[in-house]
This record gives C-alpha cells, sequence and structure tokens, in this order.
C-alpha cells in the first residue's frame, strides 16, 4: 500500500509524465478520498406522510394504472385487469373525456371497458420525465401520459394523457377528479 501512496506523490507523477498530469491525479485521487455516497431517499421511512413519500406512492397508482391498461402476455384476463383498475378510483369520482363526465368508479370502469386499449394486445408505457404529482395534504394534482405501444408491430398506436386531482381514501390514493386527453409529443 505504501508503494502505490508513494507512486502518487506529485512529484514521482511529475517524472513520469509531466506536471499538468501530475496535478490532475492529485485532485482525482483527492476528490475519490472525499468522496461518500449520497444518502438513499427511501419512501417507507418516517411516518410516511413527507412529500418524497407520497409521491412514490402516487408513482405507484400511476403505474397500476398502466399495468391495468396493458395486456401483452399478461397472465391477467381482462376481468382481472379490470378488478385492478377499479381499485385505483374513489367511489365518488368523476372522469371527463372530450366534454362527456362519467361519475362513479363502476361507471369509469365500464367506460375504461370498452375502450381500444381493453380490446388490444397493447402496452401502456408511461414518460416519466413528462408525469408531475404534487401532493397537498390529502389531495394531489396529478398529469401523466399513456403511450400505447402494439408489441406485435412495434408501433405507437394511440396516445393519451390523464390529469386532475388525486386524493386519499382510507390512507391510500385513488383517482378523484380526473380528465382525459391527447397529449402532444
Amino acid at each position: 500500500m505504501k508503494g502505490i501512496i508513494n507512486s502518487l506523490k506529485p512529484r514521482v507523477l511529475t517524472k513520469a509524465a509531466g506536471g499538468s498530469f501530475a496535478v490532475v491525479c492529485a485532485l482525482a485521487l483527492a476528490a475519490l478520498l472525499a468522496w461518500r455516497p449520497a444518502p438513499v431517499a427511501r419512501a417507507d421511512e418516517g411516518d410516511g406522510n413527507d412529500i418524497s413519500a407520497q409521491v412514490a406512492r402516487l408513482h405507484e397508482l400511476q403505474a397500476s394504472f398502466h399495468e391495468a391498461a396493458s395486456y401483452n402476455g399478461d397472465p391477467l384476463d381482462a376481468a382481472e385487469h379490470l378488478e385492478l383498475l377499479a381499485t385505483l378510483w374513489a367511489p365518488d369520482a368523476t372522469v371527463t373525456v372530450g366534454g362527456n363526465t362519467t361519475s362513479g368508479r363502476d361507471a369509469i370502469v365500464r367506460q375504461f371497458a370498452n375502450g381500444a386499449p381493453y380490446h388490444h394486445d397493447w402496452i401502456s408505457l408511461a414518460p416519466s420525465f413528462r408525469t408531475r404529482l404534487d401532493p397537498q395534504g390529502d389531495t394531489a394534482d396529478v398529469y401523466f401520459e399513456c403511450i400505447y405501444v402494439d408489441p406485435a408491430t412495434n408501433m405507437v398506436v394511440l396516445k393519451r394523457s390523464l390529469f386532475g386531482t388525486a386524493k386519499k381514501v382510507l390512507g391510500d390514493w385513488v383517482f378523484w377528479h380526473m380528465q382525459g386527453g391527447v397529449p402532444t409529443l
């Protein structure tokens, strides 16, 4: 070890490769020795009510939505996908698409069941850099996009966005007053 340390001294490096290289190496060594990994943020730390934990739970809500909207050989059948979808909506939820508002969880699930994604073997993807989740107590402003891809052709077949307000029901985030739209890419 002492030999390695001695070989990294600036005067030894200067002789080997020139002054500027020695300075760069000395700075790199100092940075390496001073480096400490950043603490890892965990959504399950503390009481779970901090903003980071709530954003993580909202991401789980969004991911569950995309799971419910995707088939692509998933072992779940259509009924199981719709049952999962039903767990993501508040009983008094509304969704407005194209100026038409659907009220109530069961009616919303029926509306989705009649949509194109539930009649094709598509994958629903979400560009995470465009997702916005802003919790404020027991409600949150939510925006995300669904890019549906047909795995048989690798083509984008449908683009949709879902945005509005989610709320906590019995401690779990669910969609509450949402709107559907068509995002621009």
